[in-house]
């Protein structure tokens, strides 16, 4: 039995894999114009897990990730799948608690996948630091993917009670909060342009925050991420009036202030 699927006007199809390892040699194997269009980009997960949700190591280790693989996979033709939440993997919000259930950013969580399951995070910040997480997944290169239920930073230890029933109402106020952030995400991706198919450039990095560019189409966007608990102030970026997609906002260049753990997105007014 074959059934032929054409796509619509203006759509493409991709065929992307997963191959669960951290050795990029072997994913990028698996990639290519005879294999597959992309994989899971599994050693940026792990990246930014240790650097955003957990606060661990410095964001100039994770800039430094994003230059040596944007262009990695297949020369860079690759359309890697971006993501921060997977089946195989315990539920990223208990990795952006403020002390993370999980030391390790590997960890499958089996240990609690049956008896001393996780709850659901009291407060704010694991949820704004997942939605940390989400920023930059939806403002730089690759195909962001969205894992059921993190959208709502549900919680759930390893396979199995990483697969629990959808949770669609009597959300906290942080789920509810995370919910609206992916949906404004999700809206400026789809206005920009250069968020899904522009050109990556660093701008500036250090212990807790990192700016970059996406160029392109005939646009440029800016992005200023902070992962500490306190506002920063985030340079490198153009001396000009900028206007912050994610909160309407005006700022002024080359330096903004970003509050805790949050981002600007920003675009010439």
């Amino acid at each position: 039995m074959k059934a032929d699927i054409e796509p619509m006007s203006g759509q493409h199809f991709y065929m992307v894999g997963e191959t669960f390892t951290g050795d990029k040699p072997t994913i990028n194997k698996y990639v290519g114009c005879d294999k597959l269009d992309g994989q899971f980009d599994f050693p940026l997960r792990m990246q930014m897990a240790y650097n955003v949700l957990m606060r661990q190591g410095t964001m100039t280790e994770l800039a430094d990730f994003f230059d040596g693989n944007n262009n990695y996979y297949n020369g860079g033709a690759a359309v890697m799948s971006t993501f921060i939440g997977n089946h195989d993997i315990p539920r990223a919000i208990h990795l952006a608690e403020d002390t993370p259930v999980w030391n390790n950013q590997w960890a499958d969580g089996k240990d609690k996948a049956w008896n001393g399951k996780p709850g659901l995070p009291a407060g704010a910040a694991a949820f704004e630091r997942l939605g940390l997480s989400f920023t930059m997944l939806y403002t730089s290169p690759g195909a962001p993917l969205v894992y059921y239920g993190d959208e709502v930073g549900m919680p759930g230890a390893g396979d199995p009670d990483n697969r629990r029933f959808m949770q669609w109402d009597n959300h906290s106020s942080g789920q509810t909060w995370l919910l609206g952030h992916i949906q404004d995400l999700g809206a400026i991706r789809a206005a920009h342009p250069a968020l899904r198919r522009g050109s990556y450039t660093r701008l500036g990095a250090d212990a807790d925050t990192m700016a970059y560019s996406m160029a392109g189409e005939g646009e440029t966007v800016w992005v200023a991420l902070n992962r500490s608990d306190a506002g920063k102030s985030v340079g490198g970026l153009p001396a000009m009036a900028l206007k912050d997609e994610l909160s309407g906002e005006t700022v002024d260049g080359p330096t903004v202030m970003v509050p805790a753990r949050s981002a600007r997105v920003l675009v010439a007014p």
